[in-house]
């Protein structure tokens, strides 16, 4: 059985495969319940993938136990939006929601729940950086098309 993957597609350079439950060793994931307390003011400015530098012990054993989500930012970056995009066009379940290109940048994806991936309603839950949609999240998120 193949993990679940999420696509950017559409109206980019590159469109890119993410795959979420590799992002538990990925320097740039952030505490989601940090982030859901306290909003945006948590996500590190400068990109914490620098310098690579092995995981503290404290840090392996919070992977084991606390919920974490990622900046999207610059996986879209990744994919590089044409000039013409505007619009981020989120795909789960056979629903669409469309938001602003420049909004949907500054979302963050939540990955994991108590050490473990995202079974039910996932791979991925989306929230809006000023946690507009902290109660209902995007959630079963499969595709990010670029519009």
């Amino acid at each position: 059985m193949n993990p679940p993957i999420v696509m950017i597609t559409g109206n980019v350079h590159y469109p890119i495969t993410l795959d979420p439950s590799v992002w538990i060793f990925d320097p740039g994931r952030i505490d989601l319940a940090s982030f859901l307390e306290h909003g945006s003011d948590i996500i590190p400015k400068e990109d914490p993938r620098v310098e690579s530098q092995k995981m503290s012990r404290q840090e392996r054993k919070d992977v084991l136990e606390k919920s974490f989500g990622i900046p999207i930012k610059r996986f879209v970056e990744r994919a590089e939006p044409k000039a013409n995009a505007k619009t981020m066009r989120i795909h789960s379940e056979g629903k669409t929601a469309d938001v602003p290109l420049d909004v949907g940048m500054d979302m963050v994806a939540a990955f994991s729940h108590l050490g473990k991936p995202l079974k039910e309603n996932g791979p991925l839950h989306l929230y809006y950086a000023d946690l507009t949609n902290k109660e209902t999240p995007f959630t079963t998120v499969t595709e990010i098309e670029i519009v």
